[in-house]
């Protein structure tokens, strides 16, 4: 049970992360969200997509697969938007 909880949450993780840091760019630049809310966006994807989707017969799962889930992605993104303001930095 425990080893099928680990594995299906790596799977979603390595899946859904990269498709909410995806969807969250399109909607930053389609719909000109501004830049507080996009993690408040972000976390709230993912719990969306962690309850909805992966996790629907266990509320306490997909709260906290979801939570890790919108946490990934805002530390994706701001991981990434700082390595590259300080590769522009030294260019």
């Amino acid at each position: 049970m425990i080893t099928t909880f680990v594995q299906t949450a790596v799977i979603d993780i390595e899946f859904f992360a990269p498709l909410l840091c995806l969807l969250g760019q399109l909607l930053n630049r389609i719909a000109y969200v501004k830049l507080p809310f996009l993690p408040s966006w972000w976390l709230s994807a993912g719990l969306y997509l962690s309850k909805c989707m992966t996790y629907r017969q266990s509320t306490v799962l997909g709260i906290l697969m979801g939570i890790c889930y919108g946490f990934a992605v805002i530390g994706t993104v701001s991981s990434l938007k700082q390595s590259w303001l300080s590769f522009r930095l030294f260019l």
